[in-house]
């Protein structure tokens, strides 16, 4: 370099060379930083998804040590969301909504009313599900899941609707 200082055009050729490899590593290093940074960005996501799961589990066990029914001795619950039944004249208990938990057991459908005293206003054995729905539809104001169940013979009502707030309706759907 010091040879080359008395003739700048000779260093030329190098001084790019240089400043191309400086850039090279420069890029280098960014996409290094880059491939971490995705890396802990994916990893983040993965713990708060498993930290949901087990707030919302949390949640599901406090609602169902509080509700107004008690498990079956072989019950075990599933899972649970706040929700609201679109009820329908022919709805067991009448027509309008009502606001509550939705509970699913391994045995049975449950929805627990949540407006004065609290009480069972539909409890079903999944025996008499026949099919479920689960899709995101537009609600009062906002967007909801909603999930439609078509229930059989011997249920109090042949299809009822919830609006979930929670759990999209195809986790449901799949449940």
């Amino acid at each position: 370099v010091v040879g080359m200082s008395a003739r700048p055009e000779s260093a030329r050729p190098q001084a790019l060379e240089l400043r191309s490899l400086l850039a090279s590593a420069g890029s280098q290093a960014d996409a290094a930083e880059q491939a971490v940074m995705g890396q802990y960005d994916q990893y983040q996501f993965e713990v708060n998804a498993v930290s949901a799961r087990f707030a919302w589990i949390d949640w599901m066990l406090d609602s169902l040590s509080a509700a107004a029914f008690r498990l079956y001795p072989t019950e075990g619950g599933v899972a649970a969301c706040a929700a609201r039944w679109a009820r329908t004249p022919e709805s067991a208990g009448g027509s309008g909504d009502q606001n509550g938990v939705l509970f699913l057991t391994d045995q049975r459908l449950i929805f627990e009313e949540h407006e004065g005293d609290f009480s069972v206003a539909l409890e079903i054995p999944l025996a008499q599900i026949e099919d479920a729905d689960g899709e995101a539809r537009q609600g009062p104001g906002l967007d909801e899941e909603h999930l439609t169940l078509k229930l059989g013979a011997g249920a109090p009502t042949r299809q009822a609707v919830f609006a979930l707030k929670g759990p999209t309706a195809e986790e449901w759907q799949m449940l």
